[in-house]
């Protein structure tokens, strides 16, 4: 028996319906109460941070990833590949040439994502807040979870920040839930 090219193409149960019960499925299971708990535990205990370091703070946040502080026994692996990472850590100076270039990153992140904006210049401008050309709302572009002001930040400010977005994601109060578990509803 012969197939037309029609009927070979399409393996059976594909199509819009298979993938939409698929995804009501998932959305389901998400949404009870101890498949969310674990679902929080597991990503609580470990957020992997891609370094977005532009200026001064990140060699303190260097630091606070180093063995002194050794943020590894909390479960913070930090990486440099943005397709493998939960966590953008954004430090110094977000000028209007590196916006597109953060926002990039931002979104070649997978789901679910967060991001800890440290630093003076990220959160209110810092020693630059008359300049022209810098960005001084982050949070119009990129939803920021955490904020850990200074100039520059301790590592110890920073591992506080990371226990601090550890106890969101945990109790599920992030931006990232907060858009994606409304509109699942």
């Amino acid at each position: 028996m012969k197939l037309s090219n029609k009927e070979s193409a399409k393996p059976r149960g594909s199509g819009k319906k298979s993938a939409s019960r698929g995804v009501r499925l998932a959305n389901f299971v998400q949404n009870i109460g101890l498949v969310k708990k674990l679902q929080g535990w597991g990503r609580g205990y470990s957020p992997w941070p891609v370094q977005f370091g532009l200026g001064c703070c990140m060699t303190e946040g260097a630091a606070a990833m180093a063995c002194r502080f050794d943020t590894e026994r909390f479960g913070i692996l930090p990486l440099f590949g943005p397709r493998q990472c939960d966590v953008l850590m954004i430090s110094g100076v977000v000028t209007k040439k590196m916006l597109p270039r953060l926002i990039r990153v931002y979104e070649q992140m997978p789901d679910p994502k967060y991001v800890i904006c440290f630093g003076q210049c990220p959160t209110s401008g810092g020693a630059f807040w008359d300049s022209y050309s810098m960005v001084f709302d982050i949070e119009k572009y990129v939803p920021v979870d955490v904020f850990v002001p200074a100039c520059p930040p301790k590592p110890e400010d920073l591992v506080r920040g990371f226990m601090l977005l550890e106890e969101k994601i945990k109790n599920h109060e992030t931006e990232w839930d907060k858009r994606h578990r409304t509109s699942s509803k």
